[in-house]
């Protein structure tokens, strides 16, 4: 099955295109569905800690996620490794405060020794 029309080479498709449409179909627009999310700013984050001579395996998970009323939730997860833990959830105005409440806490739990 072949493209609409070829991105490489003389195609008998481009000719038959209005010019507008032509020029606005990039390669772009074929291999990207939605927003790319840079590691920057993260919005998902699992962090673990085990340590066998005291017989502690924990584990830490932090996610930015949308509310139903367009607000940004941080939620955390923590508990034993292998079991169900418990879950928080604070509400925030916006997505970046949000993301600002995770690196915090993200950055006070690698103080106490978990890691990525």
């Amino acid at each position: 099955m072949s493209p609409l029309f070829s991105l490489t080479g003389k195609s008998r498709w481009k000719r038959r295109l209005p010019p507008d449409i032509v020029e606005k179909i990039s390669v772009d627009h074929y291999m990207y569905h939605g927003p790319i999310q840079l590691d920057t700013f993260p919005t998902d984050v699992q962090m673990r800690r085990i340590d066998p001579a005291r017989n502690m395996r924990r584990f830490y998970r932090l996610s930015v996620q949308r509310d139903l009323f367009g607000r940004a939730s941080l939620v955390r997860e923590w508990g034993r490794i292998g079991f169900r833990g418990q879950m928080m959830v604070e509400t925030h105005p916006d997505e970046g405060k949000a993301v600002t409440a995770l690196m915090k806490l993200a950055a006070a739990k690698k103080r106490r020794g978990y890691v990525d």
